[in-house]
């Protein structure tokens, strides 16, 4: 082992790779990319963290830290939600690669877990508990991850491909059916209208499996819906879950 890939530590390996994950995607990745950004050899990286799925666990446990102490600031309930709400959405777009990781390997309701938990907390200062604040809070985190995946649209632009233009970033093929929606977004969710046009729901590696386990699959549809007025964006309190 020489000098330098004695200086590397694992926190120094974890750090490196997930900036180039979040810099060049999942698909690009490879140890050797990583030991060549380091500057030391392949055997040092797995010295220090082990193989690539080992490394990708770890970078998943590291991002279930960064969500369960995001920053929260305001001295009432209503601004710790809305600060709350915005690190959340700028952590799912900073770590947008890790979380589809964290996706397939099916830890994404253990990711958003901490948030709810705090959110729900802040809700019970307001006196919203019980039903109500389970709907408050479903409204909120849609609301988050459905900005953030607009965010993801807006920043790859141009260099976006004719699907991903359409239908937003992808962790597989998408399922059409008229069954569901149109997945094209307006600028309002959770209108309660029956005239819906949505995103798909595979449409973000954590939406997905959030938005299967808290809508029911026969209103799932009601995730996007048209009744905005003007081009603001608003929640309505009453989404249609069910």
């Amino acid at each position: 082992m020489t000098p330098k890939d004695e200086a590397v530590s694992a926190q120094l390996v974890l750090d490196t790779a997930a900036r180039l994950i979040e810099q060049d995607g999942v698909e690009t990745f490879t140890m050797r990319r990583l030991a060549q950004e380091l500057g030391v050899a392949v055997t040092s990286i797995y010295w220090h963290v082990g193989g690539k799925d080992k490394l990708f666990d770890s970078l998943v446990d590291q991002l279930l830290s960064e969500m369960a102490n995001l920053p929260v600031e305001g001295d009432t309930a209503v601004e710790r939600i809305a600060s709350l709400a915005r690190s959340q959405r700028k952590a799912l777009i900073e770590r947008q690669h890790i979380l589809r990781i964290a996706h397939e390997r099916d830890r994404t309701p253990t990711l958003f877990l901490p948030i709810q938990q705090m959110l729900a907390m802040q809700l019970a200062e307001l006196g919203i508990t019980g039903g109500e604040a389970a709907l408050v809070l479903r409204a909120v985190q849609v609301h988050v991850i459905s900005s953030a995946l607009l965010q993801f649209s807006a920043v790859r632009g141009p260099s976006m491909t004719r699907r991903t233009r359409r239908y937003g970033p992808t962790t597989g093929p998408i399922k059409r059916s008229s069954r569901h929606c149109n997945p094209r977004p307006t600028t309002t969710p959770f209108s309660n209208t029956d005239s819906v046009r949505c995103w798909p729901l595979t449409a973000h590696p954590g939406y997905r499996s959030w938005a299967n386990s808290a809508c029911s699959s026969s209103r799932r549809r009601s995730v996007w819906s048209r009744g905005s007025v003007g081009s603001s964006t608003r929640i309505c309190s009453t989404p249609r879950w069910r």
